[in-house]
């Protein structure tokens, strides 16, 4: 644990609120805190406490998931929706229209030249597509040749993603025409969907992986060229199953657990896992559909002392 969850756990010790029962989870003969090394069960923090742990939760629910197969992946544009442009002869860059990150229409002007032909008249370059200018590498002053691309321009609302299935990984699971998930760090919270297109008929023999290529609808255009994302290549039929976000879930191996919230407290569940579906883990026991589950600050709640029974008060006579 780093220096600032030390603060931070140090700080909990302050704000931990009693309560006046500790529960024994379901399959647990005594309530959790009996023994000193027993992890916490239940904790019950203050309104401050929860705020500066930044706790948030969401819902546990029930969702249609199918098995799946992650593979790392990147973007491409699809070949169709893609253009390079350069000059058919040797010429010297008058001016230039566009730049990098820009949009375009078909037709609308890219740059002028002026072929070194002597006696030639000036060329306009136009874009072949609507797009986004990806590259430009044309100067106002530039001699350039046939040879050297001066804009690059994709539409970009389909991308192509080429994800990499290694061989020892269950290989005959993969098929044209299977849905598949994209997820990138970039947009945790977005989901991108479309099918698999094309399965290279060979293995890289560098790599030992296939090619496996799902043509994706990107929209609002948030994945780019070049993105490391991941692909979650759905291998089974869907079925119902109670789910929440994977990364709320802590512990390794066979001690997998996570926190519920009920208004200020917190309960520790041992769960059973099922599939995972993209950014979804289904849990096959240990929750139910509806509960508030901890997705941000559960790291802290592992350290933060567990609820203690408060003594009976003294009645006056």
């Amino acid at each position: 644990m780093n220096i600032s969850s030390t603060y931070i756990v140090a700080a909990l010790l302050f704000l931990v609120l009693p309560t006046h029962d500790a529960f024994a989870h379901a399959g647990h003969a005594e309530a959790p805190g009996s023994h000193d090394d027993a992890p916490s069960q239940n904790v019950t923090l203050t309104d401050a406490a929860i705020h500066n742990l930044g706790i948030q939760t969401e819902k546990a629910v029930i969702a249609d998931i199918a098995t799946t197969m992650k593979l790392n992946a990147l973007v491409d544009a699809l070949p169709d929706r893609y253009a390079q442009i350069t000059s058919k002869v040797p010429s010297r860059v008058v001016d230039v229209a566009v730049q990098s990150g820009e949009k375009v229409k078909a037709g609308a002007r890219l740059a002028t030249l002026q072929p070194l032909i002597v006696g030639s008249t000036t060329i306009i370059l136009s874009s072949p597509i609507d797009g986004v200018v990806l590259k430009q590498n044309a100067l106002s002053g530039q001699t350039v040749q046939p040879e050297n691309p001066l804009f690059e321009i994709a539409d970009l609302k389909e991308v192509l993603v080429r994800g990499q299935a290694y061989e020892t990984g269950g290989l005959g699971q993969l098929k044209i025409g299977q849905v598949v998930s994209i997820t990138t760090n970039s947009y945790p919270d977005k989901i991108f969907a479309g099918k698999i297109e094309r399965i290279n008929a060979e293995l890289d023999r560098a790599t030992r992986t296939l090619d496996v290529y799902a043509r994706v609808v990107n929209t609002d255009e948030l994945l780019l060229k070049n993105m490391q994302v991941a692909m979650y290549v759905e291998t089974s039929d869907k079925a119902q199953g109670v789910v929440v976000p994977h990364r709320a879930i802590l512990g390794d191996g066979g001690n997998r657990f996570l926190f519920v919230k009920e208004g200020n407290g917190f309960e520790r569940r041992d769960i059973k896992l099922g599939i995972i579906y993209g950014d979804k883990q289904e849990i096959l026991e240990g929750v139910f559909p509806d509960e508030d589950i901890v997705i941000t600050g559960q790291y802290q709640l592992q350290f933060a002392p567990p609820s203690s029974p408060q003594p009976p008060k003294e009645h006056k006579d």
